[in-house]
Formats: structure tokens, sequence, C-alpha cells
């Protein structure tokens, strides 16, 4: 006998219903739902360059007056200059070969020269101002502020080399210029595109040098466009969605909370530096006479006191002093702090402790893991900027210097001459003594080559076989000359930790100590 429950399930419309109401379950995701605890949950448009042509100008700003006056900031730009390209700049290792297969030693140590040469600041920029190194330190810079790095190639006779750089603000780039243009390409932010995505021409704001000599904007009333040729511009930015079109500010997720808390501090500054003056009010008792002057008024004229360190005064009669004593900031003012620095480094995928200096609490195992997601996002910049900007740098500096004759190895070389390798800093770890005796394992059980463990150093093996040889021919000389003059090395004096090690052998005959069997990086002559 079926329950009314069940009865009432069966009555058509409401039989329906609840199939709707299952499969309307079975449908949605629950993060899509709406109710009174999401209302705050954005779910408008999702179009990526409407979201940055509306935000693009103002994140800007925001990024610059941050990066002028935020002290996080400027650790941040520190970090990436570094990290991402290093005290030297990245090193060119080239990689040309002959028709044997066999690398063209010659036609790559003089490519290697000649770029190192166009490196100096005479030749790198137009203005003649920043070397190679001090222009890829900027363009970082540039990414990580503003989100994109913008500079304009120029070719032609600007120098020896018949090619120059001109560094280039992004908000020249003019982001409100958007419209479709007769030919069918559209101008997106500034930018001139065909069907295929694919860059044709850039507009400019047009820039007069005379603009800088005063406070003027770099443009006045209605704007007014250069056009470029794209192969004239590198822009880079990097994308987070297939179709867009623009860079933003690496600082964007952060930025909010990286105000507020310089603002927090702010505040908690004042109240200690208050609390630490022992201010105060003075205070008159009911039915005294209101007779105190003091030393000053302020804006409304209440009177106003100082005290000098040391100094006890009087006080007129029907006086009493209030002593104001804020207690801020507590003992939860730290691990709230360190909180949102926490959140704020992994927005900015760094490492927390290595940005801010906190080493309190941190061991070994903790710091090398940390370093170690750190460092492979160092290296992920790093093909960022090697393919955005080294690569097409290079290959314009070789078609121009061909042409000149700087590089006088004939233009129709240029394909088997274009095989540049750009090498990254790297970096030791915080124990290196057990990664050198970890690298000799490998090389020892031929886990890697030396080609491979001297390029995690950021060092290139050509250079480093050429040192070797010529300090090995340096050496044997020495050890000639000293024969000839009859001078014998003197035995090196036996150390206390050698007294040591010869009572703690290991089985192996090593004295506790860990030797390659086969692969000795320390060569002698």
């Amino acid at each position: 006998m079926k329950t009314i429950t069940e009865l009432i399930k069966n009555i058509p419309f409401i039989k329906r219903t609840i199939n709707e109401q299952k499969n309307t379950i079975v449908r949605n995701y629950k993060a899509a739902e709406s109710n009174r605890l999401v209302n705050d949950f954005v779910t408008g448009s999702d179009n990526i360059n409407n979201a940055i042509r509306n935000g693009m100008a103002a994140v800007r700003k925001r990024a610059r007056y941050l990066w002028k006056n935020n002290d996080y900031v400027r650790g941040v730009r520190t970090k990436n200059r570094t990290n991402v390209v290093g005290a030297e700049g990245f090193k060119l290792q080239m990689q040309v070969k002959n028709n044997q297969g066999e690398l063209d030693q010659i036609a790559n140590d003089l490519i290697e020269d000649k770029f190192k040469q166009w490196q100096k600041k005479e030749f790198c920029t137009t203005a003649g101002v920043l070397s190679f190194v001090r222009v890829q330190w900027l363009l970082m810079d540039q990414l990580i502020r503003d989100g994109e790095i913008l500079f304009r190639m120029h070719r032609g006779r600007v120098n020896d080399f018949g090619f120059s750089l001109e560094l280039l603000e992004t908000d020249l780039l003019d982001e409100t210029l958007n419209r479709v243009l007769s030919n069918g390409n559209a101008i997106i932010m500034g930018v001139e595109y065909n069907d295929h995505k694919k860059p044709i021409n850039y507009y400019f704001k047009k820039f007069n040098i005379k603009d800088e000599s005063s406070s003027s904007m770099y443009y006045r009333g209605s704007i007014q466009h250069t056009i470029i040729p794209a192969n004239q511009v590198v822009l880079v930015y990097d994308p987070e969605h297939s179709n867009q079109f623009r860079g933003i500010s690496h600082l964007a997720q952060v930025m909010l909370s990286l105000h507020q808390i310089n603002g927090y501090e702010e505040a908690a500054i004042i109240h200690a530096r208050a609390g630490a003056q022992n201010m105060g009010f003075i205070e008159t008792a009911e039915g005294a006479v209101e007779d105190f002057v003091g030393d000053d008024e302020d804006d409304d004229g209440t009177p106003i006191d100082y005290f000098s360190a040391g100094e006890i005064r009087e006080l007129p009669e029907g006086k009493k002093f209030n002593a104001y004593d804020p207690t801020y900031p507590n003992d939860q003012f730290s691990d709230f702090i360190k909180s949102v620095l926490r959140k704020i480094a992994t927005g900015l995928e760094l490492n927390y402790n290595s940005w801010i200096g906190d080493l309190e609490g941190v061991n070994f195992s903790s710091m090398r893991s940390g370093l170690q997601d750190e460092r492979e996002n160092w290296k992920i910049k790093q093909t960022l900027f090697r393919e955005g900007v080294l690569i097409p740098v290079f290959e314009n500096w070789l078609k121009m210097s061909l042409l000149t004759g700087a590089v006088d190895l004939g233009v129709s070389e240029f394909e088997r001459l274009n095989r540049p390798h750009f090498i990254g800093r790297r970096w030791d770890w915080v124990d290196p003594s057990k990664d050198v005796k970890a690298t000799v394992e490998e090389l020892d059980n031929d886990l890697t080559t030396l080609t491979d463990a001297l390029a995690k150093k950021g060092i290139d093996f050509n250079e480093w076989f050429e040192t070797k040889k010529k300090e090995l021919q340096k050496l044997g000389e020495l050890q000639k000359l000293k024969k000839d003059l009859g001078i014998e090395d003197k035995p090196k004096p036996k150390s206390k930790d050698d007294d040591d090690d010869d009572d703690d052998d290991d089985d192996d005959g090593t004295n506790g100590k860990t030797k390659s069997k086969k692969f000795n990086l320390n060569y002698s002559s």
C-alpha cells in the first residue's frame, strides 16, 4: 500500500518538478550557485581584454607609485633583477657548426666577441648611455612593474653594427585606441592586428623630448599618433589567455594588500612613537578656574604644553595630568604581518623567507624546499626574457652586422650562423658542498655530462675548457721553472683534522670523505 507521500510524488506536475530539480543538481557546479553568501563574488564579463583595457592605466599608475614608495616592492625589484638577469646579464654561447657537423669555433668566437663589443653603451642604445646589461635590468623592471617590455629596434647607419635599441615607456603605446580599420584589421589597445592575431603596426602617442623639460604630460588635447611597423617594435608580456593582446602589472593581484599593509604598519609606527613620547591630556577639575595658558595653541585654540625629557612640572591648582599610553602594536602584530606577507609572497611567486629576510625558525630542509620552487620560477621568467627579448635582439643584430661587415662571415651564411644560446644566472645551494658531491657522483655514474653540469652553474663548457687548458699550460711552465731552479715543493703539513680522519677510516679507505672514483674536476699537470 502506497503512502500519501508516494501518491503525491506521482502527481504529474510534481513528478516533473522533482525530475527537473534532480537534473539541475547534476548539471550545475556548486561554485556557480547564486545566493546571499556569494553576492560579492563577481560573475560579470570575463573577457580578458576588456578587463585590461578598463584597468590598465589605473593599475600601471598604482604599480609605479608602489615601485617608488613601497619598501616591500623595492625588494621585489631587487629579487627579479638579481635572479632573472643577474649582475652580468645573460651570457651568449654560440653553437654554430660547420659542414662536418662539428662546432665552428672560429665563427663562434668571432660572433661572441663582436656581440660583446656591441653590448657597450656606445652601440647598444640610440642614446648611448646604457650598456646591454643595464638595458636588461631596466626591461626586467618594466616587465614586473608595468606588465610589459617595450622597445624599438633601429637599423641602418646608427653605428658600426647598423643596429641599436630605443627603450620606450609602455604608456606611450595608446591603450585607449580601439577601432576597426577599413582594411579589415583591428586596432586593439594601440596595436593593429590582422585576422590571424598577428601584430602589423604599433600606434604610439606622439612624444617630444621637450615635454620632459616641464611638468606637462606626453600629450595635450587630442592625441596624435606615430605609426611604427611591427618588425621594428618588440612588445613582451606574459599572457594568461590565448586571446590576450596587452600585459598587466605583475603587482596587480597583490597591489591592494601591499597598500593596506603599508597603511597598517604606518599606523602602528605612529602609535608606537606616541607611546614612547608619553603624551597625555591636562584635565581641569570641576569648578576650577580655566586659567591654563600652555606653551602654544592648536588650530582650534586649545592650549598645548611641551615637556622636555626628564622634566617634572607642578601643574596649576585644579589641573590633573592624564597620560595617553597606547598599547599598540601588541604581541599579535608580528604574527599578523607575517601572515599577510606570506600571502603576498605567494601572489608574487616569491619565497617569503628570502624575500623578507625572515629566517626565524627556518631549517636547512625547509629553506631548500622553498628555494627550489622559487628558482624554477626564475627559470620560467628567464625563458620568457630569452625568447621575448634576447633572441629577437640577437637575430636582428646579426643580420645588420653581416650586412655592414662588422661580422665578416657573409650575409648568405645567416641561417647557419643564427645559432645562439643564452645562459641565464644560476645559483649555489644553501650547502654547496653537498651539491658538488652529488654532481661528482652523477658524473661518475654517467648520469650527466660535464657540459650540462657546468651549464647548471652558468658556465660555458668551451670557455671553461680553454681557461683550464691555459691554466694547465701555465702550471706546467711553473713546474718546469721550479725544476730548472732546483726548487722542490714543500710537503703540506698534516693538520689535526687529517689525524682525526686517519682514526676514522671507512671500509672503502676514503677516510670518511667522499671521493670521485673516475672523475676529478681538480686536474693536475
